[in-house]
């Protein structure tokens, strides 16, 4: 018989009366139900007045159905969270799961044995936008059996971007004041309103290659007229989630950007870094009517339990600058398993560490506006 069960049969109104039922009870209920059931010895004095309080919502010095349903509720969900929560990983592990990373998208790590890695998707046999890797062979962008999509539909848009000559979305007012508040706080809902995903957790149906290569595409398409910043965040995983990574590494070539960053290693944030540049028409010193360099941030995540919340949040902190297109800023998750080494959710919590940050962002900005407002 558990508390909670005590505490629904006791028979006795606190006032002493026998013969009703119990509504609430007072600390000294409390602690005789506790007795009886064997949780004296492991609670002591004052550990079952501070436990007394927890369930004592209102304060009133007793503790009512209603209050214990609902504390009891609370503190189940907080101990499954706690159960899904596994253990930091240690440095080696990290290290271990950046030179997985690596040296699937064909990078010789030193000390590391080279492995030969088989993507599930990419080849020759797919024959849609050739493009040449570093070691002079031709790569596809992906592995379906019908590219009807990508050569009439997608990439006819795209080829405006490798030209340059895609429209841009200019911003026709003037710049915006860094101090108005009411502004930033309107900028910062519109980034959490567009976290887009791109991840699909039906790995069973072969076709779900096709419709993720579209739509991380599609992303950099509607992305590129309006946005300076793009972020975009991934869960290492196995084989499809690293041909998922070295499918945009491919699309961002193969679009002409600047490659800047290309697996960086950050032990401390528990992250790999990738990161795209691409001048777009009309940039002149930041000036207010012009577009900003077009930049696309991809980080691979190593740790789904311990992402860097503060990081993120502080990157999608925006300035007056980026209160309109085209200069924005967004968000965006591209690539996850859907469960861990455990058997357990990973993609979950990899959202919710990256909703955590949005609303950290969401807040500081209510309190302080744009970052530049000093």
């Amino acid at each position: 018989m558990g508390l909670f069960d005590a505490f629904r049969r006791k028979p006795l109104h606190p006032s002493g009366r026998a013969g009703t039922t119990a509504k609430s009870v007072k600390l000294n209920d409390f602690e005789a139900e506790v007795e009886a059931c064997g949780l004296k010895d492991d609670w002591g004095q004052k550990r079952l007045g501070e436990l007394f309080g927890v369930f004592d919502i209102d304060g009133n010095g007793e503790i009512d159905v209603a209050e214990f349903t609902k504390t009891a509720v609370q503190l189940e969900r907080l101990l499954a969270a706690l159960k899904s929560k596994g253990p930091p990983k240690t440095a080696e592990a990290l290290c271990a799961s950046h030179n997985q990373l690596m040296t699937s998208l064909g990078y010789k790590v030193e000390g590391v044995p080279e492995v030969k890695f088989t993507p599930t998707f990419f080849g020759d046999a797919a024959k849609a936008v050739p493009f040449k890797n570093r070691h002079g062979k031709i790569v596809s962008w992906g592995y379906t059996t019908d590219f009807t999509p990508f050569e009439k539909t997608i990439w006819p848009l795209f080829k405006e971007m490798v030209e340059g000559t895609m429209a841009l979305e200019m911003r026709s007012g003037p710049r915006p004041d860094r101090k108005d508040k009411a502004l930033a706080i309107k900028v910062a809902n519109e980034i959490g309103l567009s976290f887009w995903t791109t991840v699909l957790a039906t790995v069973h149906v072969p076709g779900w290659r096709a419709l993720w290569m579209l739509m991380v595409l599609h992303l950099i398409l509607v992305s590129y007229p309006t946005c300076a910043e793009l972020y975009l965040n991934a869960l290492n995983g196995g084989p499809a989630c690293k041909c998922e990574i070295s499918f945009i590494r491919t699309v961002m070539r193969g679009l002409g950007f600047k490659r800047n960053i290309d697996g960086l290693f950050n032990q401390e944030k528990k992250c790999t870094y990738f990161t795209w540049s691409k001048e777009r028409p009309g940039f002149y010193e930041r000036r207010a009517t012009e577009a900003e360099p077009f930049c696309v941030h991809l980080t691979v995540h190593h740790d789904p339990d311990d992402i860097d919340v503060e990081g993120i949040c502080t990157n999608l902190n925006p300035e007056s600058v980026h209160a309109t297109a085209p200069n924005l800023r967004r968000i965006a998750v591209v690539s996850a398993p859907v469960t861990d080494d455990r058997g357990e959710r990973a993609d979950e919590r990899l959202n919710a560490a990256l909703g955590k940050a949005l609303k950290m962002m969401q807040e500081r900005v209510k309190e302080k506006g744009f970052r530049d407002n000093d």
